[in-house]
């Protein structure tokens, strides 16, 4: 993947769990990395990570944006492009459950933050970043297991709003592949971070157990296969979903 050296790439979520391993692996494959964090809270850890990747070697800068806001994406764009003049790649990998609750109980409040930080966040990415970006380019969107199977008790809505994502993923490839621009997604299953900290021990270990290669993903799977959409490796891929499950579920 020498092709990705010296590219840029925004990482949305950035700068902890899956985002920090997407970061960590592009930077090390010469990819200069714009590390974007939603609230000053995960500020240190941006700041961290991006201090980091520059003493390794790399280039990355760390940028506060609330990804649902057009004003501040606007502004994680135009800092980009102050910084490194370009942009190759967007990983959208800001999200979350927001809510956890029945759909019987679910309120609209609710339903509107989880499309926003889901979906929304991925279309305010294209309409500000895709005007800068040029034949090669590739936008990879993290969706989930849970948009093929429906999610877990209380996380409907949050399995709906990434199967709307896999949606917008499709069309967004055939919108832009006249600009030779691809749009892939990545369904990660049960990863090792503090994102499925709510699930206990026991429920863990039932999971782990029952999945064929008998182990949690780790941020670095995740990373790989980013990196390979990010490459020419997968130019001749676009508007698809790779699942990401140790097997735990077939597309």
């Amino acid at each position: 993947m020498n092709d990705l050296a010296s590219k840029v790439a925004i990482v949305t979520g950035g700068s902890r769990d899956i985002g920090a391993g997407i970061c960590n692996h592009l930077s090390d494959l010469g990819m200069r990395v714009v590390i974007d964090f939603p609230t000053p809270h995960e500020a240190e850890d941006a700041q961290k990570l991006a201090e980091m990747l520059c003493e390794r070697g790399g280039s990355a800068i760390a940028v506060q944006a609330d990804v649902t806001s057009d004003e501040e994406v606007a502004r994680l764009v135009s800092t980009t492009m102050e910084e490194f003049s370009r942009i190759d790649v967007i990983v959208n990998n800001a999200g979350g459950y927001v809510v956890t609750t029945p759909i019987l109980d679910l309120k609209r409040e609710d339903w509107e933050k989880i499309i926003d930080v889901n979906v929304y966040s991925a279309i305010l990415m294209a309409q500000h970043a895709v005007p800068h970006m040029k034949s090669g380019g590739s936008i990879i969107n993290t969706t989930s297991q849970a948009a093929a199977n429906g999610g877990g008790p209380g996380r409907v809505a949050y399995a709906a709003s990434k199967g709307c994502l896999l949606t917008l993923t499709r069309g967004m490839s055939k919108e832009f592949a006249p600009m030779k621009i691809r749009v892939n997604a990545i369904s990660p299953g049960v990863i090792d971070t503090s994102f499925h900290d709510e699930l206990s021990p026991e429920a863990r270990k039932v999971i782990r157990e029952a999945n064929p290669l008998g182990r949690d993903g780790e941020p670095a799977d995740i990373a790989a296969t980013v990196a390979f959409l990010a490459s020419d490796a997968s130019s001749y891929i676009t508007g698809q979903d790779i699942h990401i499950n140790g097997g735990s579920h077939f597309n």
